[in-house]
């Protein structure tokens, strides 16, 4: 323990509000190559890490489709992420693909928050936000927000990350990872290639196990961290129907536009009949397990696409 404060107090560190819980009272982070400002508020550990794996995969949107994308992270893991040609409407919707899960969370933005986000924002109920830049009167309202005790971070970095370096220390034992960034194989040529691509990039983001269904540009039904997979299409697929219901979409939605994203692969039947029971139309997943065929096979025969992928997309 006196090893790892002399490192903090060593380096350009922040003292953190609290850890995990308001019990945790030494908490501590420290800014290096990819420097973040803390420009309001106090955060806590739980902030940082939301507003880290929320940044990083605005970022990942930016490289991989070149769009203005936006997430809202609760839990370290995204309620919804969404992408658009402007701010306003990549936060708006990033926040309602699944409004109940979104009540208090973390916001990421790959581009500058504008007065009209920072406006919406002003009167909605959130922990922080994470940006590359602020036009002045956007940052004046964002401050004032929650009595002045809004959370407002500035990242001094736009690159998407190849290679991370890390570290845990957990009940006295240590443990280290270099984590590649991947992204969707490049061979998968697809008329909804850019749905494919957020959903890709959410799982990537979201604690195994994980399903995200995506709507064209909304990540609108994600399960994170369950220990079943046949579990997790549920959970996507109900916060999917909710998402319908809510928008008055019954009658509306094309479901040859619904693509599910699996962090991992399908390994038995099952899943893909949970899926079917949603209308989902195309399946993206990693390939690999002995029942690939068997799958596979069983997933046509329902009609329903299914595209594989290479690497497993675990986070933990």
């Amino acid at each position: 323990m006196n090893r790892l404060k002399n490192f903090f107090f060593k380096n350009n560190f922040i003292k953190l509000k609290y850890g995990l819980n308001p019990i945790d009272k030494e908490a501590y982070f420290v800014n290096n190559r990819r420097n973040i400002q803390v420009f309001n508020g106090n955060p806590s550990y739980i902030n940082i890490l939301d507003a880290l794996y929320s940044y990083n995969l605005v970022l990942d949107i930016k490289k991989d489709l070149n769009k203005i994308a936006a997430s809202s992270f609760k839990h370290n893991s995204p309620a919804g992420a969404s992408f658009s040609d402007n701010v306003f409407d990549s936060v708006y919707q990033a926040r309602n693909c699944d409004s109940l899960s979104s009540f208090g969370d973390f916001i990421s933005v790959n581009d500058k928050i504008d007065e009209e986000t920072a406006l919406y924002l002003k009167n909605q109920v959130s922990d922080g936000i994470i940006a590359p830049d602020y036009c002045t009167d956007a940052l004046k309202i964002l401050k004032e927000k929650k009595k002045g005790n809004y959370i407002v971070l500035k990242a001094d970095f736009i690159d998407s990350y190849e290679t991370d370096i890390q570290y845990r220390t957990l009940f006295g034992t240590e443990l280290y990872q270099t984590r590649e960034n991947v992204f969707i194989d490049e061979n998968i040529n697809h008329q909804y290639l850019d749905s494919i691509k957020l959903g890709f990039n959410t799982c990537k983001y979201t604690q195994s196990n994980t399903i995200v269904i995506v709507y064209e540009n909304n990540a609108v039904g994600i399960s994170a961290g369950q220990q079943n997979r046949v579990q997790s299409v549920e959970i996507a697929g109900n916060k999917l129907n909710n998402w319908i219901k809510k928008h008055n979409l019954e009658d509306k939605i094309d479901y040859n536009k619904l693509i599910l994203v699996s962090d991992s692969f399908m390994p038995f039947k099952d899943n893909i009949d949970i899926a079917k029971k949603y209308n989902i139309k195309t399946i993206v997943s990693q390939e690999g397990s002995i029942r690939d065929k068997e799958v596979i096979d069983y997933a046509k025969e329902l009609d329903m696409e299914f595209i594989t992928f290479k690497d497993r997309l675990f986070l933990h």
